[in-house]
């Protein structure tokens, strides 16, 4: 009893499966299958350029930060610079002013 019933149950589990691919033209399944290693190709070569692009932008990355710890040094110098211009030009007005002064009394002894 368990046999005919088996064999009853397959059979008919199988016939959708037979339509099926009976409907499927025979040039159908190899077109398809050419279209789908198409698209897994193209889906491999896109995972390809991702990583690159990945790797691209870690390097840009990289150096952005290298050059901003360049900015940072350069910017320190330019610091150091402008304040040494400060101190230098504060001792040239004291010099200048302390000429004037002494061109002013030189002026007075000579004209006495």
């Amino acid at each position: 009893m368990r046999a005919p019933v088996l064999i009853l149950c397959l059979s008919l589990i199988a016939l959708p499966v037979a339509a099926i691919a009976r409907q499927t033209p025979p040039g159908e399944v190899g077109r398809l299958q050419a279209e789908f290693r198409d698209e897994r190709a193209r889906a491999l070569r896109l995972r390809a350029e991702a990583a690159e692009a990945a790797r691209e932008i870690a390097r840009l990355e990289s150096q952005l930060t290298e050059l901003r710890a360049a900015v940072g040094q350069d910017d320190a110098v330019i610091a150091g610079q402008r304040a040494r211009l400060r101190e230098l030009s504060a001792r040239e007005a004291a010099l200048v002013a302390q000429l004037s002064r002494a061109r002013g009394r030189q002026g007075r002894l000579l004209s006495a």
